[in-house]
């Protein structure tokens, strides 16, 4: 019996040895079978797609905003009427009716942060300045 053993360990041996050798060679073929197909996709070029017209598609709008308050025209010192991006200097305006909406019925208040304009105060009057001279001697 202990030949008999012996024999059948010896067969068993072979067989784990032979499935292990077959499990190697599958996993070897499928390992070469995934090299395979990567080589074939990189070789594969694709086809270049072809260029598509699309339709004309044509933009319209305004520039107007009913929320401006900026004036469309002034008058200048030439008495000619212009846009105020026209004009060939620096033009601040003041919209009486803005300032009246908050309140401020003072002319010394609404000059306040006009470039180039000072106002002063005393108890002969108000005087307006505009660039070192007076605005309002008559």
């Amino acid at each position: 019996m202990t030949e008999h053993n012996e024999g059948a360990g010896t067969a068993r041996a072979l067989h784990l040895k032979a499935m292990a050798r077959a499990a190697t060679r599958a996993a070897a073929a499928v390992a070469g079978l995934a090299c395979a197909t990567a080589a074939s996709a990189q070789g594969a070029t694709p086809e270049p797609m072809q260029a598509q017209a699309l339709p004309t598609v044509q933009v319209t709008g305004t520039q107007y905003d009913p929320d401006d308050v900026r004036p469309e025209g002034v008058t200048t010192a030439t008495k000619t009427y212009m846009a105020p991006k026209d004009i060939p200097q620096t033009v601040d305006t003041l919209e009486v009716n803005k300032y009246k909406s908050y309140g401020i019925n003072d002319l010394a208040t609404m000059l306040d942060g006009v470039p180039g304009v000072n106002t002063t105060y005393d108890m002969r009057g108000e005087g307006v300045y505009i660039r070192g001279f007076q605005a309002d001697a008559g």
